[in-house]
C-alpha cells in the first residue's frame, strides 16, 4: 500500500476527482485530503497507536485537510 495521496500504480487513498479524495475519520468528521500530505502524515492518520505527533488541527491549519 502506498501512503502517498493519488499514488500511481499502487493501492492507497486516491480519487479521480480534480480536487482529491474525501476521507472520513472514526469520529465522523469528513475532510478532503490534499496531495501535499506527506507519507508519514498519512501513515500516522491510518494507525491505531495515536502517539505519532500528528494533530488534525495542525493539518487543517496547513491546508492538508480541507472542508467543503
Amino acid at each position: 500500500m502506498s501512503f502517498k495521496i493519488n499514488s500511481k500504480g499502487l493501492p492507497g487513498i486516491s480519487s479521480q476527482h480534480p480536487t482529491g479524495p474525501w476521507v472520513c475519520f472514526a469520529d465522523g468528521a469528513v475532510f478532503r485530503i490534499q496531495e501535499t500530505a506527506t507519507e508519514s502524515e498519512v501513515k500516522a492518520m491510518l494507525t491505531i497507536r495515536g502517539d505519532e505527533g500528528v494533530l488534525r488541527s495542525d493539518l487543517i491549519m496547513r491546508g492538508v485537510l480541507t472542508g467543503y
